[in-house]
Order: structure tokens, then sequence, then C-alpha cells
């Protein structure tokens, strides 16, 4: 009988469903964050120094907010900062290790110290590890409590690991390639996956893609056709991104997917390079040079929802380098000056608009009415695409009785609270 009822509920909320609301896409901001750096950014973090987690951003750039920074900054939602005198040199990783900044690039000092190319942020002062490595540094990540690097550095092969006093080599370390960069770490199906511009790992074949599962080094699954820049998941995948044709023989451009048997395509890709990955609200983020996504005009940044690319407005001016998620906001940092066709001095961020709490209010109008109809049923039958209609909004709306989550139990509360607004 219940089960009668619920069906019933649903079909009659169905028939005077509509449209959801048109303010559920993040939009362009560049706002407070004017008149951002002054050189391009190659990274981003969101960092809590003690004061609240807070946007951090590396690169090229000797100013932000117009003061000097040396090549690292603190935003805070408020106003940007230096990390005293910052870095003598490029920024080009960023990562949170034991409640410190872990910043890797091709600089030699941090403040007064030399660090060469590996230092620590702890909120007041800068600290170094170990000596460094001799080269430059392209990423850095945490995995399994134990910090990573990687990049072009000669004296221990291209990728290391902090043991807590020096850094050690894993085994042979990578090779092979005209330029063997590490350029991405992620963990991923409890391994750390490797991405770049290498041929070799262990002096084995390893075509832009490697693992090392806390003993030993080793081939991913299968190759890539060209090389890897950027790691990330995204419903359970693995996605790989970079500069690229191809995956184990299967044609992608530049952005493929594992999904624990084999190599898939994302529609038909970029038609250039991809630099940076994001997901947050059901969509995968992907920055980069490319102009054009699945087909779709898409000035170097776009999202795929699971089935299609979708632009963001009208895109940057020129390529977008890095990205990270904070709540519901996208951060984007690069080389561009320009941002959904207005001034964006290499940074911009794609947040969502405030919202008055209405319970009901599915689609955010400000209303509770036959408008949210689609969307609560949605949020019945399959969250996930609920989630992705309207990612500005949340499905909390719908959980009239505070139960965590829009269920059946909602069903009630949810058109009484229909009937008293009209």
């Amino acid at each position: 009988m219940r089960n009668a009822f619920v069906i019933a509920a649903i079909e009659l909320l169905l028939s005077l469903g509509r449209a959801v609301g048109q303010d559920c896409e993040p939009d362009w901001s560049f706002g407070d964050l004017a008149p951002g750096t002054n050189a391009p950014i190659h990274a981003l973090a969101i960092y809590d120094d003690g004061n609240g987690p807070a946007l951090f951003v590396g690169g090229q750039f000797a100013l932000a907010g117009g003061q000097p920074v040396g090549n690292i900054a603190k935003w805070d939602g408020t106003s940007w900062s230096a990390l005293v005198t910052g870095v003598n040199g490029p920024v080009f990783g960023l990562d949170v290790f034991e409640s410190q900044l872990i910043a890797v690039g091709n600089f030699s000092n941090a403040g007064a110290l030399t660090v060469n190319r590996v230092a620590a942020w702890n909120g007041n002062a800068w600290a170094a590890f170990g000596g460094g490595v001799n080269a430059t540094v392209r990423a850095v990540r945490v995995f399994d409590g134990e910090l990573f690097i990687g990049g072009w550095f000669t004296n221990i092969g291209s990728i290391a690991r902090w043991d807590g006093f020096n850094w050690a080599p894993l085994g042979q370390g990578i090779t092979g390639g005209a330029f063997p960069y590490v350029y991405a770490f992620l963990e991923y199906g409890g391994v750390l996956v490797v991405g770049g511009s290498f041929t070799q790992v262990n002096h084995s074949p390893a075509m832009g893609i490697a693992q090392y599962d806390g003993a030993n080094l080793t081939p991913y699954y299968g190759w890539i056709g060209g090389y890897v820049y950027a790691l990330a998941t995204y419903n359970g995948d693995l996605i790989v991104a970079g500069d690229f044709i191809s995956a184990t023989g299967t044609p992608a451009n530049n952005i493929a997917r594992w999904d624990g048997h084999g190599w898939h395509a994302l529609g038909t890709g970029t038609n250039d390079s991809v630099f940076a990955l994001a997901a947050i609200g059901g969509r995968l983020y992907a920055g980069g040079s490319f102009t054009t996504a699945g087909g779709v005009t898409a000035a170097h940044i776009a999202y795929w929802d699971g089935a299609g690319w979708f632009a963001i407005g009208e895109g940057t001016n020129d390529s977008v380098r890095a990205l990270a998620v904070s709540d519901s906001d996208v951060f984007t940092g690069g080389f561009f000056t320009a941002a959904n066709g207005e001034s964006s001095l290499f940074i911009s961020e794609l947040d969502c608009p405030s919202f008055a709490q209405m319970p009901g209010d599915m689609n955010c109008d400000g209303a509770t009415d036959f408008d949210d109809v689609d969307r609560f049923v949605l949020a019945l039958l399959d969250p996930p695409a609920a989630a992705l209609s309207c990612p500005c909004c949340s499905l909390l709306r719908g959980d009239l009785n505070a139960s965590g989550s829009v269920t059946t139990a909602d069903l009630q509360p949810f058109v009484d609270a229909i009937l008293s607004g009209i």
C-alpha cells in the first residue's frame, strides 16, 4: 500500500513539475581577487594556516594584489598577503603535509633560507627539507602519510620520497624520453599513480604513466601515447590528461578514463593540451590550452558531465594551468588576462550566488512551488543526476525532515510546503 502511495505521489508531482531555475550555474568572478597577480599562475591549493582555510597561489609573479610576494601568495577571501618574501623562483606545485603547505618548483631560497626547490610553510615561517634536490620539481603529493616529489632532478631519478631525514630515490627512478619529467601524482586504487613525459621506470618500459605501491615503482596498466600533465578521480574512475592521442591504443585526444578494466575516451576529447583537472558536483572540470572540447567551442576550460562536454561562458583568453575547489567554488589560474570576456589577471573564480534558505526550494528561486517538483523527484530517484542538474543549489533543501538526504519520508512535507505557498 505504501509503495503504491509513493508511486502515485511521484506521478502526481511529475505531472505538476517544471524545469529547474536559471540561477543554478556557477558564474565567473574576479571581484575581490583584483588586481590578481602580475604574471602567470601554475599552482593552487587550499590550506589552513591556523586562521581558517584560504587559497594559496604559486607561479612566476612578483606581485599579488599589488604588493610584493615573490612567486607565492595567500588569498583569504578578502585580501592578498605575502609569505614573508616568498621564494626566488617559479612555484609549480603545492600540497599539504603534516599541517604545512609544501611548495615545489625551481627556486633556491624561501625567505632567507636555502631550500633547493622544496620548502614548507607553517603559517609563520619557512623550513627546508634536507638539502632539497638539484633541479626542477614539478609535482608534490602526500601518499600513505609520506611526502613525494617529482620533476626532472638527476641526483635521485626525478622522483623521491621524504623519509623524515633525506630524500630517498624510488629504485632507479624515472628515465627515458627527451625530457623525462614527472608532472602529476594521484592516490588511486591503493597506489600512487605517477604521470609525466618519461618512457621508463626502473629501466622497464612505462610510457607516460607508472605506479608506486609503497614498495616498488612499476609500470601502470597500459601506456599513454604522449605526455601526462594531470590526474584526477571522477565517478570512481582514474582520469588522465595531458598532450596525447591515445591510451593503450584506444584513441583519446588529450584526456582518457581508466575504469579498472580498460581505457576509454571522454567523447572526442580536446583539440589541445589539458594541464589541470578538478571534480566537483558531478562535473569534471578541465583546463588547458584547448579551444574545443567534444567538438564544442570551449576556450581553455570546459566540463564533462559523464556524457558530454560543455563550455563555461566565454572561457579565458589564454591557457588555464591550475584548478582548485573549495566548497562549491572552482578557482582557476594560468596565463590568461581575461575570463568570460572581462579583465581577470591570471586568476578567476567560478562561484555560486548566495541564496536565501527556504525548505523545499529545489531550484533556489526564492519560492517553494510547482517549479521545484522536477528536481525534488529527481533527488528521490537519482541523487547524482539531481546534484548535477543544479550544482549551485543544495539537494538538502528537499530534506524537509532533516534526515540527511531526500527520501520518500519528505514527500508529504514537500507537498505541504508547496501548498502553503499557494
